[in-house]
């Protein structure tokens, strides 16, 4: 939740009306982000620092998007939200199979016909940590819970 992806206005495509910003920060049971390299510092950038710093972010599109950011776990927040709720989803969560399993169990009733669920992570690669994220997502879709649009290899 860095906000790193300037999902509220890449070239003016994007203006929703309202945007949720959800991460359990300093709830989850790591304090700093993993180390991915550059992006997370090595290792070294704490969960509440990456709060402060999207939320910053964010603040330059409170004039045209209400903008909510959230220190909660997705799987407490998505079932307080009404049904047909969401026009578009971005999960960036556990990268668990567990929690993208129940993720994408509930949000089947909390996106609207025709919204987009997209995500991050997608692993082919069995022996990958993030392969459960794959795994949990084709399921959805073998089961037409999804109808796919693309998956694009991660980056490495």
């Amino acid at each position: 939740m860095r906000g790193e992806k300037d999902v509220v206005n890449k070239g003016g495509a994007a203006r929703p009306k309202k945007l949720y910003l959800i991460d359990p920060g300093e709830k989850g049971t790591r304090h700093s982000i993993a180390d991915w390299g550059f992006y997370p510092d090595h290792g070294r950038l704490s969960t509440a620092a990456v709060h402060q710093v999207a939320s910053k972010r964010v603040q330059r599109y409170r004039q045209e998007t209400q903008v909510e950011v959230l220190v909660e776990y997705s799987k407490t927040f998505l079932p307080k939200m009404p049904d047909n709720h969401f026009d578009w989803i971005c999960l960036d969560s556990t990268h668990s199979y567990e929690g993208i399993r129940a993720e994408l169990l509930v949000l089947r009733t909390k996106v609207k016909s025709g919204a987009i669920v997209a995500g991050d992570g997608w692993q082919d690669d069995p022996a990958h940590p993030h392969a459960s994220t794959a795994k949990a997502g084709s399921e959805a879709l073998e089961r037409r819970e999804y109808d796919p649009l693309v998956t694009l290899p991660a980056l490495k």
